[in-house]
């Protein structure tokens, strides 16, 4: 009889620090996507949507701080 062994795999997930989040809501893939849809051309009204999507984006990452 043949002796089955199990193997197990482990993920290493990437856990943010509260500077990473802060900066991910500051400046986050939305925000890149924003600048390059909008322009330079209008970067005051830009400023204003990118302020609006930092809001927005804040309370998600403000979740994501977890205390082990």
């Amino acid at each position: 009889m043949k002796d089955k062994t199990t193997r197990q795999q482990e993920l290493d997930v990437w856990e943010p620090t509260e500077l990473e989040l802060e900066l991910f809501s500051i400046y986050s893939p939305a925000h890149a996507l924003l600048w390059l849809g909008m322009g330079s051309s209008t970067w005051i009204l830009a400023l204003l949507v990118m302020v609006l999507v930092s809001l927005q984006v804040r309370p998600f990452t403000a979740l994501a701080i977890f205390t082990p």
